[in-house]
């Protein structure tokens, strides 16, 4: 309940800005203000984990988390696509280093 995979905050970030670029496809919108944030229940620390090199759960480098701090900033939809790539993997890379996990897993270059 308090434990993440650094891989699925990626993922999550990576629907929402897709979503977002198809609405903004289709209403002609070119700029969005995106609030990320995490709730979890329970009292104990929240950990974002990433794996080891052998493919294992790792939280050696993770930060707990009392609160998550949401994640807001202004995003732009009318991009080339490989400027919006780097935008989602900048906004995935800051989401996921506030748990102390600093490289990027399914987003990575």
């Amino acid at each position: 309940a308090n434990r993440i995979d650094s891989q699925r905050l990626e993922a999550c970030v990576a629907g929402v800005l897709a979503l977002a670029r198809q609405a903004s496809e289709e209403m002609g919108v070119g700029n969005y203000e995106l609030r990320i944030g995490i709730e979890w229940a329970g009292q104990d620390p929240l950990t974002v984990h990433t794996v080891d090199q052998f493919g294992y759960p790792y939280d050696g480098d993770s930060i707990p988390l009392t609160a998550y701090i949401p994640y807001v900033a202004s995003i732009q939809m009318d991009l080339d696509p490989a400027a919006y790539v780097t935008q989602v993997r900048e906004i995935a890379t800051d989401v996921i280093n506030q748990g102390g996990i600093q490289n990027l897993r399914l987003l990575g270059a």
